[in-house]
């Protein structure tokens, strides 16, 4: 379930699913919750995470620069320090500047948290799906940019790294 604010997610009662999700209510889930305003959602974050089968993934604010940028860099560093593991699962980038805001928390150069790209990114090709697996990316969607052109894999909408 992906969540556009901090504010829609503390509103969000797995009790009241909509009626289209029912059938699907005693499946794991995954939030995808935005990291601005990640400091308030710890309780909220607490109770999902207590069914240990749900899955917290936090995502970058769409625009990093300037301010913005040093502020996902002091949250990325405490969520890798304080609550990778525990009530957070991994990230979701958009692109390489959160990447490399990532990565500036890595070990040996390997990220140890799970990471997935999501489309724009603009992963084109296996090599580019080749490196950032190589690199720790667990999950990563194919570009929007590619076309029916593209070699045959093209028209898999998402590709998990190799094992």
């Amino acid at each position: 379930m992906f969540f556009y604010t901090i504010a829609g997610f503390l509103q969000f009662e797995e009790s009241k699913l909509p009626k289209i999700l029912q059938p699907y209510k005693n499946e794991n889930r995954t939030y995808y919750i935005p990291m601005a305003g990640f400091a308030q959602a710890l309780d909220k974050m607490r109770k999902i995470k207590s069914s240990g089968k749900n899955k917290i993934i936090v995502y970058f604010p769409h625009i990093s620069l300037g301010k913005a940028l040093e502020n996902s860099q002091k949250i990325v560093t405490d969520i890798y320090n304080n609550y990778l593991g525990t009530y957070v699962d991994g990230f979701m980038c958009e692109n390489l500047g959160d990447f490399s805001t990532l990565c500036a928390n890595c070990k040996d150069n390997k990220l140890d948290a799970y990471v997935c790209c999501d489309y724009s990114f603009n992963i084109a090709n296996t090599h580019s799906l080749a490196a950032l697996s190589n690199i720790g990316v667990s999950r990563a969607t194919l570009s929007v940019e590619a076309t029916d052109k593209s070699p045959e894999w093209v028209h898999l909408p998402v590709f998990s790294a190799p094992p």
